[in-house]
C-alpha cells in the first residue's frame, strides 16, 4: 500500500488542481465540435458554389452520357481514399471480421480492467487528488497505455462514422472525453485525479 508524503499533503491541500483536468477534457471536446463545424461550413459552401456554377452555365450540362458518367465517377469528394479509409476503419469496429472480433474484445478486456485500476486507485487513496509522480506509479502507466489505446479505437470509430457531428455529442465519447485527456494532464502536473 502506498504512503502519503508530505510533500503529497501539502499538495493536496494547498495546490488542488481538479480544474486542468476537466479543463482538458472541455476544451477537447469543443476544439473538436468547432472543426467538425467548420469543415460542415466549408462543405456547405464549396457544395452550394458548385451548384449556383451549374445552374449559371446550363450548356456545360448538356454532354454526352460517357462525359456524363465520368463526370459522376470524379466529382463526388468522398471517393477515393477517404471511403477506402471510412470502409477500413468500419470493417475494424464492426465484429463482422476476426479483426474487428479481436478488436472489440480486446476493447472489452482493457475497460475492464481500466475501471479495476479505478477501484484500486478510489479505495487505497482518502483523497481525490494525489500528486504522486507518474514515474513512479506503475498504475497510471499502465492506465495510460490503455488509454492510449482508446485514443487510437476513438479515432478509428470516428473515421468510420457516417455523420462525425452525431458520433462527437454520443454518449460514448463523452466517456472518452473524460477519460482519456486527464490520463495526459497527469503526467504532465505529476498528479493523479479520480474525479470524484
Amino acid at each position: 500500500m502506498e504512503t502519503t508524503t508530505a510533500s503529497e499533503t501539502s499538495c493536496e491541500k494547498d495546490d488542488r488542481q481538479w480544474y486542468s483536468f476537466l479543463a482538458s477534457s472541455l476544451v477537447t471536446f469543443g476544439i473538436g465540435f468547432f472543426f467538425i463545424l467548420i469543415y460542415r461550413l466549408i462543405v456547405w459552401l464549396c457544395c452550394r458554389k458548385k451548384r449556383c456554377m451549374q445552374v449559371a452555365n446550363p450548356s456545360s450540362s448538356k454532354t454526352s452520357s460517357l462525359d456524363q458518367k465520368h463526370y459522376v465517377k470524379t466529382s463526388d469528394p468522398e471517393i477515393g481514399w477517404m471511403t477506402e479509409a471510412k470502409d477500413w476503419a468500419g470493417e475494424l469496429i464492426s465484429g463482422q471480421t476476426t479483426t474487428g472480433r479481436i478488436l472489440v474484445g480486446l476493447v472489452f478486456l482493457l475497460s475492464i480492467a481500466s475501471l479495476i485500476i479505478y477501484f484500486i486507485d478510489a479505495s487505497s487513496n482518502t483523497t481525490v487528488e494525489t500528486c504522486l509522480p507518474w514515474s513512479s506509479s506503475p498504475r497510471q502507466q499502465v492506465d495510460l497505455a490503455f488509454n492510449v489505446f482508446f485514443m487510437i479505437y476513438f479515432f478509428i470509430r470516428f473515421v468510420a462514422a457516417n455523420d462525425k457531428l452525431w458520433f462527437w455529442v454520443e454518449l460514448f465519447s463523452f466517456v472518452d472525453y473524460f477519460t482519456i485527456p486527464p490520463s495526459f494532464v497527469a503526467i504532465y502536473l505529476d498528479r493523479n485525479w479520480l474525479g470524484k
